[in-house]
C-alpha cells in the first residue's frame, strides 16, 4: 500500500474576511498588501569589514483592493483627508492572526461597470503607521468591536438596469460601461524624533476621470481643432442602484468635466461605438 497523500493546511478563501476599520466589506476580490523597510549600508573610514545595515527613509505599506458593489460605498469618503485601519481574519475564529494596516490613506479609487458584469471598485492606499501582522491585544480599539459571527452586512446587489447616468450626450445614445477614477495624491509631513507622519495631506488638485462607451444613435463627434476655444464641459451624476428594490447603493456626482477624448469604433460584426474621456479636477472647497 503507498503512502497516503498529504494535504497540507493551508488558508482558504471562505476563511478570510475583510474589515474596514469595524465593519465587514462583503464582495472582496482581491486584496494584496506588503511593506518595505529600506536600508542602506554604512560604509566609513577604518570599518573592520563587516557591513552594517542602517534603515533609512519612511517605513510605510502599500496596498490595493478589488471589491464588487454588492453594499454600500464605504470607499468613497475616503477619497478626503480621512485616514483608516484595514485587517484581513486570516481563520473565523482567530483575530490575533490578521494581516492590515493602520493609518491608511487611499491614493487612486476607480469605479467600473459593464453591461453582462457586476460593478467593481479597485483601490490602492499606503499606510504609514502599522503594516504587517497586526495583534488585537495591541490595536483593541478596533477589535474590541469586531463580531466574528455571521456577516451582518446587508447586501446590495444591482443589476443591468440599475445604473442610471445623466449627462447631456447620454440621453438618446446607449451606455455600455462606465470607467471613474479619483487619483488622490498624498504628502506625509515628518518631524526629526518620529517615525511615522505627524500629518498626511493631499497633493492638490484631485484628478477625476470618467471613461465612457456608448452605442452611437445621433451623437456628434468633436474635432481636435476644436480645443481649447470650444472647450465641452458637462455635469455628471451617476447612480447605482439595487435590482429589486431601487435603493441607491452610491451616487457620484462631479461638476465641470471636459472632454479629453474621443475614439470612434467600427467593426463588420458590431455596431458603431463611441469611447468618450472626460476629466476634471478638484480643488479643496
Amino acid at each position: 500500500m503507498g503512502n497516503p497523500v498529504v494535504i497540507p493546511t493551508r488558508i482558504t478563501k471562505e476563511n478570510q474576511r475583510f474589515f474596514l476599520n469595524t465593519t465587514e466589506i462583503p464582495g472582496i476580490q482581491s486584496f494584496r498588501g506588503g511593506y518595505n523597510v529600506p536600508y542602506q549600508p554604512m560604509v566609513y573610514l577604518g570599518e573592520s569589514g563587516q557591513v552594517n545595515m542602517l534603515p533609512v527613509g519612511a517605513q510605510a505599506g502599500s496596498f490595493s483592493i478589488s471589491t464588487a458593489l454588492i453594499s454600500n460605498d464605504l470607499w468613497i469618503p475616503l477619497t478626503g483627508n480621512t485616514g483608516f485601519n484595514g485587517y484581513v481574519i486570516q481563520r473565523r475564529n482567530d483575530i490575533d492572526n490578521t494581516f492590515g494596516f493602520q493609518s491608511g490613506y487611499l491614493t487612486s479609487y476607480t469605479s467600473s461597470y459593464k453591461i453582462g458584469q457586476i460593478p467593481t471598485i479597485e483601490i490602492e492606499a499606503v499606510a504609514f503607521k502599522s503594516a504587517g501582522r497586526i495583534s488585537a491585544a495591541n490595536y483593541a480599539e478596533d477589535f474590541d468591536v469586531i463580531t466574528l459571527g455571521e456577516t451582518a452586512a446587508l447586501l446590495k446587489i444591482p443589476g443591468p438596469g440599475s445604473v442610471t447616468l445623466n449627462l447631456d450626450e447620454f440621453t438618446t445614445n446607449r451606455v455600455l460601461g462606465y470607467d471613474l477614477s479619483i487619483l488622490c495624491a498624498r504628502n506625509p509631513m515628518y518631524q526629526l524624533g518620529s517615525r511615522i507622519p505627524w500629518a498626511v495631506e493631499i497633493n492638490y488638485p484631485i484628478e477625476v476621470q470618467c471613461n465612457f462607451q456608448i452605442d452611437l444613435s445621433d451623437y456628434q463627434p468633436k474635432n481636435v481643432t476644436d480645443f481649447p476655444f470650444s472647450t465641452v464641459t458637462k455635469n455628471l451624476t451617476l447612480t447605482v442602484k439595487t435590482f429589486d428594490t431601487d435603493a441607491v447603493i452610491t451616487t457620484y456626482a462631479f461638476n465641470n468635466l471636459k472632454l479629453e477624448s474621443e475614439q470612434y469604433e467600427a467593426t463588420v460584426d458590431n455596431s458603431v461605438k463611441m469611447n468618450l474621456q472626460y476629466k476634471t479636477f478638484m480643488m479643496p472647497e
